[in-house]
């Protein structure tokens, strides 16, 4: 009889190497994808970072135009209360009630930062604090929004208007412990409009909402992105955030410029509980708590 050819054992071989190789690929994708591990619990939140870094000013700046804005409120209100106006001009007025009630929230929040953190009469922080200022209360102003944006013809509202409208309800996604919420919507802007008038801004949300959902190696390049503006405090807050991701993968060096920078826009803008926080020195000023 003829002896059997014996086969050949390297397409086995060539074949567990590609397997392994694809493994080894698939593996360096995903650790690179994962990024460093951070709980976003532990980080200051972007409200919290907004109410630390309200200078001492804002006490009284921010009382006038919570007046100015409570008389346009009530203005707007009665006007689109008489049912006398054609269907454009209520379409516009029901649009700017609505930026008008959160920069009025947005007043109120900041005034109570103020008043939480400084000495009463002076531009000093506390020795102590009493008690922690209440988070913005956004419920008036998310309710607007949606009211402008379900009742209202798009053809009708100002332009710009669904742009801005959607970033506010992004955020408040995000207070809300809403981020899949929060990544939709910032996502969807950003691949429709990447150059839009708030790009930046939408970056952020989508860099909380990954890091809540735990892809912090995807949140860590909206971070990059927004904190390339020089001036802001949206891009310190991303600087300030990136710095934290980058100590989590051990890169110190990174983060110690990222923190520096930040601290230093903190002190020239007389941002004291800011610089108070980042130091860790005791007393730390509170954290805003939650709106009742």
């Amino acid at each position: 009889m003829p002896t059997p050819k014996r086969r050949s054992i390297w397409p086995y071989t060539l074949a567990i190497l590609v397997v392994l190789g694809a493994a080894t690929a698939i593996g360096l994708v995903v650790y690179q994808h994962a990024g460093p591990s951070v709980d976003a619990s532990t980080l200051i939140d972007h409200e919290d970072f907004q109410c630390y870094a309200v200078s001492e000013s804002a006490r009284t700046v921010a009382m006038a135009r919570i007046d100015r804005k409570q008389l346009q409120v009530r203005r707007m209100e009665r006007l689109l209360g008489t049912g006398k106006l054609d269907e454009l001009d209520h379409a516009k007025l029901q649009a700017e009630l609505a930026i008008v009630v959160w920069d009025l929230e947005e007043a109120r929040f900041q005034r109570e930062c103020a008043e939480a953190y400084f000495r009463p009469g002076s531009t000093h922080l506390r020795k102590t604090f009493e008690g922690a200022p209440p988070r913005m209360d956004t419920r008036r102003a998310s309710a607007a929004f949606h009211a402008a944006l379900d009742t209202v013809e798009p053809r009708l509202l100002p332009h710009g208007f669904d742009e801005r409208a959607e970033l506010h309800l992004a955020q408040i996604a995000i207070r809300e412990g809403h981020p899949d919420e929060a990544l939709s919507l910032a996502t969807r802007r950003l691949e429709a409009h990447p150059d839009g008038l708030y790009a930046d801004s939408f970056q952020l949300v989508a860099a909380d909402a990954l890091l809540d959902l735990g892809r912090s190696g995807e949140s860590l390049t909206y971070y990059q992105l927004a904190g390339k503006l020089k001036i802001g405090l949206d891009a310190h807050y991303a600087r300030y955030r990136l710095a934290m991701l980058e100590r989590a993968d051990d890169h110190d060096d990174e983060a110690d410029k990222l923190l520096a920078d930040v601290d230093r826009w903190a002190r020239r803008g007389d941002r004291e509980a800011l610089v108070k926080v980042l130091e860790g020195k005791p007393p730390v000023p509170p954290k805003p708590t939650k709106t009742p």
